[in-house]
């Protein structure tokens, strides 16, 4: 074998071995991209679940004779009171007359967002009682 042979050879291995070595490195990369965005994702999910876990409260709405309004603004507190999840950003969108309080959590590149009513929570004009007499044409007794 002559000496260009082997330098040939030489610079073939090196160009294969570093073409390699880069679509490793760019395989690691995008495994790494990937477990950041699903650990956002976790965060977003975790702060989500914490926020109905406060509205679930039984004694959040407890006097239902209050003004909606009112109801929403204790919505709001409640989901303020404690701090957001590690690496999650939380927003607070106050409503405008008869609309739903909108809860945006933020990690990353990655973003949620929620409504809540004071209804879905059973606040809020509650549902009338039927009448007996509204039954009667239905097969009540």
């Amino acid at each position: 074998m002559s000496l260009l042979e082997v330098l040939l050879g030489g610079v073939l291995f090196l160009g294969s071995s570093a073409a390699s070595l880069l679509v490793w490195s760019q395989a690691v990369e995008a495994m790494a991209a990937d477990a950041r965005r699903l650990q956002a994702l976790d965060g977003l999910e975790a702060e989500l679940r914490a926020a109905e876990i406060r509205l679930l409260d039984p004694g959040l709405l407890a006097s239902p004779a209050v003004a909606c309004g009112e109801l929403t603004g204790r919505l709001a507190l409640a989901l303020e009171r404690e701090p957001p999840v590690a690496g999650v950003v939380r927003q607070l969108h106050w409503p405008a007359a008869g609309e739903p309080l909108r809860l945006q959590v933020m990690a990353g590149d990655q973003r949620r967002e929620r409504s809540y009513s004071p209804a879905a929570f059973g606040g809020c004009n509650p549902a009338p009682a039927l009448a007996p007499a509204a039954l009667e044409g239905h097969g009540a007794p």
